[in-house]
């Protein structure tokens, strides 16, 4: 009896076929076509966060950082992005689009030989080929993937389902080579690339140990022996997700995985997840409407709660039974659930619902539709030479729709104003939406901003970022005495905030009250004690205020004592201020040394301050201090962004 190694052997050393090349081209050249129209698109949402010009990837990324090392082969990209392409949001999408072909042709190899495994019916096995090019059509030209793809940060989630698909990839490799170490090492880096993109990777163990067990070994017990020493490798992998994920969260916003409840308890989460997966399906055969932001309410009804989260527990309970019954058939529903478990669970994450998240998890709805669709065929009626033609009809009927909307959807992309439009259209009282368009009609220098504000207070007059963007659309104006209610009234909303104070304290600055800004942070600092913006605000005022009753740069040196910095995590507003200090206290060839390392900073990440940092230390070199004018003060803060 000839082992699987046999097979492969006797399979791989007869003629090539060209056809898998040639459909493998085909179809990352219809990716390319489907997705050219989105590459003119601006940044949008977290892509001004992550990639644009004030990005995240050019702060301090110190790799030895631990809390730089959430996602880091992920966020490392979108460096290369800009190392080589600066702010051209045209190159960050045809990287992303790059990726999303390549995961559709790794769906391809992986559906191709798994069909052609042994024990696999062989009216599967003889149309392996043709069925895996339905499915990775299918599933690459879905207009549901257009968010991890065209909405420029979600590469996360499309690098983490390539290199899961991958490793599944090698796996099966492995298990059918001559050779399967080289295929298993192949499987081992893949699945810690994507430990290295996005933390739903973690699931991939469990993936690969079911599939394994439905598809290659037959039982957990044969996994065990055959390959027990390659899913303890796959330990190491995760371990780094735990260990980068604790970090990430112990630190900054910016490099967090977006947890971060915002009241919502993990019960509120896991009791609005049955509707918001539903969604999720009923996209997947019917996107009509797909929405970039959704603001997804909490579950407050019965039905909601109960009724639609019994659907969820029949359909993972006939996935747990198929799993038992029908390993092969069982796979397909578990993968789904598994994949969606860390991000639509019990585990609370800023937004309850994100398209992005059904990346992979798609896969397995087509495969098992097309898989359904070829039963139903051949053990339908039709006579066998008609069976070609009504699925070749039925591929084309359902793939063209696809493909269309998924070029409308990217034509979306490419009119912010239309495009956040939809997501108001979609959740009136989701409150971002009204931000971004407001931001947007403040771009083209129209009184709409304004209106959109007072849309979104009317609907909830306690929304926090409203308030301060309000405040700060009057103060661009140049109406400081117009935006101080507005900011007093957000302090009433979350008193243990800080935009608003620091806010506040620096409209007081603008209207020359150096007095009234200091008094500002000392009453913040009162309500939130420790913070460090505060602190660095008050310091700032004490070193730099153009009024002599106000300035003290020993105190605001004694404040700065109590900001503990991290070598590895260099802040440049905490140098900024402190060498203000120290030339304020007149010890200026400290405030040189500190200068001169803000400079240094300073132009690692390319700040576009570098001539404002430049001019502050020949003032330094000259022995004087720095001075504050009501003409120089920056912005306000709490510009938007996805994060608040």
């Amino acid at each position: 009896m000839s082992s699987p190694a046999d097979v492969e052997i006797v399979a791989w050393n007869s003629t090539p076929s060209l056809r898998p090349a040639k459909i493998a081209l085909g179809l990352a050249v219809l990716t390319a076509l489907l997705y050219v129209n989105s590459l003119s698109a601006p940044f949008l949402f977290d892509d001004w966060l992550f990639a644009a010009e004030d990005g995240i990837i050019r702060m301090t990324w110190d790799w030895s950082s631990p809390q730089h090392m959430n996602r880091l082969f992920g966020t490392a990209t979108l460096k290369w992005n800009f190392e080589l392409g600066g702010n051209r949001p045209w190159g960050y999408r045809a990287f992303n689009v790059a990726v999303h072909a390549c995961a559709g042709l790794a769906l391809f190899g992986l559906v191709r030989r798994t069909l052609r495994l042994p024990g696999i019916p062989t009216r599967l096995t003889d149309q392996a080929d043709w069925l895996a090019t339905i499915i990775a059509l299918l599933w690459l030209v879905h207009p549901l993937q257009t968010q991890s793809v065209t909405y420029i940060v979600q590469r996360y989630e499309s690098l983490m389902g390539l290199f899961f698909l991958l490793t599944m990839y090698c796996l099966v490799r492995g298990s059918q080579s001559a050779k399967p170490r080289d295929w298993y090492l192949a499987a081992f880096t893949a699945c810690s690339l994507g430990a290295a993109s996005k933390e739903v990777m973690v699931v991939c163990p469990l993936v690969l140990v079911l599939f394994d067990r439905a598809f290659l070994a037959g039982t957990f017990r044969q996994v065990y022996r055959e390959r027990g020493w390659f899913y303890a490798s796959l330990v190491l992998p995760m371990a780094y997700i735990v260990w980068a994920e604790w970090h990430a969260l112990a630190g900054d916003d910016a490099t967090s995985a977006g947890f971060a409840t915002d009241g919502v308890t993990p019960w509120e989460y896991l009791r609005s997840q049955p509707g918001v997966l539903l969604h999720y399906l009923r996209l997947s055969f019917w996107p009509d409407r797909l929405i970039l932001d959704y603001g997804w309410p909490i579950a407050k009804s019965p039905w909601q709660i109960y009724g639609l989260g019994a659907v969820i527990v029949l359909l993972l309970g006939l996935s747990l039974w198929g799993t038992w019954k029908y390993p092969r058939l069982g796979f397909l529903g578990m993968a789904f659930f598994l994949v969606l478990a860390p991000t639509s669970s019990f585990m609370p994450i800023k937004d309850l619902a994100f398209e992005h998240r059904m990346y992979l998890p798609l896969a397995a709805v087509v495969t098992l539709v097309v898989l359904a669709v070829e039963w139903l065929l051949a053990h339908s009626r039709l006579p066998e030479s008609p069976r070609g033609s009504v699925a070749l009809v039925l591929v084309v009927a359902v793939a063209g729709p696809l493909a269309l909307r998924t070029v409308i959807r990217n034509r979306d992309y490419r009119q912010p104003i239309a495009f956040w439009t939809q997501c108001i259209e979609q959740n009136p009282k989701n409150p971002r939406p009204y931000r971004i368009l407001s931001d947007l009609y403040q771009a083209e220098g129209s009184e709409a901003a304004l209106a959109y504000y007072q849309r979104a207070l009317a609907l909830n007059p306690n929304l926090y970022w409203i308030w301060i963007d309000l405040g700060n659309y009057y103060l661009r104006h140049g109406q400081p005495e117009q935006a101080l209610p507005h900011y007093e009234r957000a302090t009433t909303i979350l008193p243990r905030e800080k935009t608003a104070y620091i806010n506040l304290s620096r409209t007081r600055m603008l209207q020359g009250d150096f007095i009234g800004a200091v008094a500002i942070c000392r009453q913040a600092l009162g309500q939130i004690p420790g913070q460090q913006d505060l602190i660095k605000q008050l310091a700032w005022l004490l070193a730099t205020a153009d009024d002599p009753a106000v300035r003290s740069g020993t105190e605001a040196l004694q404040l700065l004592a109590n900001l503990p910095q991290s070598p590895k995590k260099i802040d440049i507003q905490y140098l900024e201020v402190l060498s203000a200090a120290q030339a304020e206290a007149g010890d200026f060839d400290r405030a040189i040394a500190t200068s001169q390392q803000l400079l240094a900073e300073a132009r690692h990440i390319r700040s576009r301050r570098l001539a404002e940092f430049e001019a502050r230390l020949k003032l330094y070199q000259a022995h004087q201090p720095y001075r504050m004018k009501v003409e120089a003060l920056s912005r306000p803060r709490g510009a938007q962004t996805a994060r608040n």
